[in-house]
C-alpha cells in the first residue's frame, strides 16, 4: 500500500475545521450544564414556593376561624380592648406594652445572575484567540516554503 501524503493545505484545513469543531462542542457542554444548573434552580425555587404556598393556606384556615369568631359580639369587645386599647365603661385601666409590638421586617430583593454567561464568554474569546495563533503560526510556516 503507498502512502497518501499529506499537504499543507489539508493540515491547514484540519486545523481550521477542528478548531471550529471544538469551539461548537463546547459550546454545547457548557450550555447544557447550565441548562441543568437552572434546572435544578428552578426546582428548588419551585418547593420553596410550594411551602409558601402550604404556610399561606394555613394561615389562610386560621384566619377564617378568627373571622367566624368576630361575628360574636362579646369576641369583638375582647379583641378590641386587647389590640385596640379599649376599655369599658366602668372605668378599666389600659396599661400598654411596647414590647408587644411587631416590628417591620426588611424583605431583601435576590439579584440573580448566571456566572455561565461570563464563563462561555471567556472559552470563546480564549479558543479565537487559539486558533488565530494557530492560523499565524500557518501563515509562517507557508511563508517560509
Amino acid at each position: 500500500m503507498a502512502k497518501k501524503k499529506v499537504t499543507k493545505m489539508s493540515k491547514t484545513r484540519f486545523v481550521v475545521f477542528g478548531s471550529i469543531c471544538l469551539i461548537i462542542i463546547t459550546c454545547f457542554i457548557i450550555n447544557t450544564s447550565a441548562m441543568l444548573l437552572d434546572i435544578k434552580n428552578l426546582s428548588a425555587e419551585q418547593q420553596s414556593l410550594q411551602n409558601d404556598l402550604t404556610k399561606l393556606q394555613e394561615e389562610e384556615t386560621n384566619l377564617n376561624k378568627e373571622l367566624l369568631k368576630l361575628k360574636n359580639d362579646e369576641y369583638k369587645a375582647k379583641y378590641a380592648r386587647e389590640n385596640f386599647l379599649y376599655s369599658k365603661k366602668d372605668g378599666e385601666y389600659i396599661f400598654a406594652s411596647i414590647l408587644d409590638e411587631d416590628e417591620n421586617e426588611v424583605t431583601e430583593t435576590k439579584v440573580v445572575s448566571n456566572p455561565y454567561h461570563y464563563v462561555i464568554a471567556a472559552v470563546i474569546i480564549l479558543l479565537l484567540l487559539i486558533i488565530l495563533f494557530i492560523l499565524k503560526r500557518i501563515r509562517k510556516l507557508n511563508k517560509k516554503v
